[in-house]
């Protein structure tokens, strides 16, 4: 795990995501363990960078420790810290870095919840300031995506992804979001 570079440590995080439910028995031997690793070794690479990390590396990561119920305040709270907006005028490779910042924000914000209910750190009050940012991280990605829609010259297929991306968060916006916020 120590010679990883942030990708491989994204693709490990990836594949414990989706291994760990088939193997439920090697959670608490092998999974956490490495994830614990993974985590680690991603601070250490994010702070040597002297830079935030992708969005998309966040997401992984986020959603690893997010599935396995792997739960820990201050690695929410340096992984919410990862999340910025990219300048404007970013061009076409904008939209897929804004839905790779909501997906992270979004696992961010569900961890602080599933946190909260396993007693982890406390109630969201513990973590208000990471709370409200990451939520209004989302409003942000999600009023710039409305704002500059789908390429037309995106194929069906991505416009379909795009769309079951955000789709699949959208009852725990409305949550977080208030308002009647809905993507429907």
């Amino acid at each position: 795990v120590g010679q990883l570079e942030d990708v491989g440590v994204a693709q490990a995080c990836f594949a414990i995501s989706r291994e760990a439910p088939r193997q439920p028995d090697l959670l608490d031997e092998a999974f956490r363990p490495l994830l614990n690793k993974l985590a680690r070794r991603f601070i250490v690479i994010a702070r040597e960078a002297g830079r935030p990390s992708e969005p998309r590396h966040v997401a992984a990561l986020a959603r690893a420790c997010l599935d396995l119920g792997a739960l820990s305040r201050p690695l929410i709270q340096f992984l919410s810290a990862q999340l910025s907006l990219p300048k404007e005028g970013a061009g076409a490779g904008r939209r897929p870095v804004l839905l790779d910042i909501f997906e992270a924000a979004a696992t961010l914000r569900a961890s602080i919840d599933a946190a909260a209910s396993a007693g982890v750190g406390g109630s969201v009050g513990h973590l208000p300031k990471e709370a409200a940012a990451l939520e209004e991280t989302l409003r942000s990605v999600l009023v710039e995506l409305d704002s500059s829609a789908a390429s037309a010259t995106s194929s069906l297929s991505t416009r379909d992804a795009e769309s079951r991306r955000l789709l699949a968060w959208d009852g725990a916006l409305g949550a977080w979001l208030g308002d009647g916020w809905t993507l429907k």
